[in-house]
């Protein structure tokens, strides 16, 4: 995403990371780029060393059920807290990675345009193929 990002800025477009508030040591000082935290009030500034904590503990489908109840308070929490967002600072245009499933319901419902990237291996939830965390069957 932030070779995207350079690659809109050189196109002069203004461009800033939203995410959570972890992120903006990396974003600020390595990525260079501007950053607007979100979610704080259910993922503050240093809760994700405890998720990595947690789920260093797991395997298997317990590893796989806890990455999926976190994406879900992750993807609950955006839902509740991107639209205020996006209005209180005037974002006109959204690039969302498909990771974050149904985050394209904030822009659709705020009438503005969006586009998927996909930055992670791919979830096939159609049943045609295995998700990618398993093996495909003998």
């Amino acid at each position: 995403m932030t070779a995207l990002a350079r690659e809109l800025q050189s196109r002069n477009r203004d461009v800033v990371l939203i995410s959570l508030p972890d992120t903006e040591p990396f974003v600020r000082n390595v990525a260079r780029l501007p950053f607007i935290p979100c979610c704080e009030e259910e993922f503050p500034a240093g809760s994700t060393p405890e998720v990595v904590r947690q789920m260093s503990r797991l395997q298997g489908q317990e590893a796989a059920e806890f990455v999926v109840r976190v994406c879900a308070a992750i993807t609950s929490a955006l839902l509740k807290s991107l639209p205020r967002l996006i209005n209180s600072v005037g974002i006109d245009a959204l690039v969302l990675d498909t990771y974050q499933f149904y985050l394209e319901l904030v822009p659709i419902k705020l009438g503005i345009p969006y586009v998927h990237v996909s930055n992670a291996l791919h979830f096939d939830y159609s049943g045609h193929t295995p998700l990618c965390i398993f093996d495909w069957p003998l």
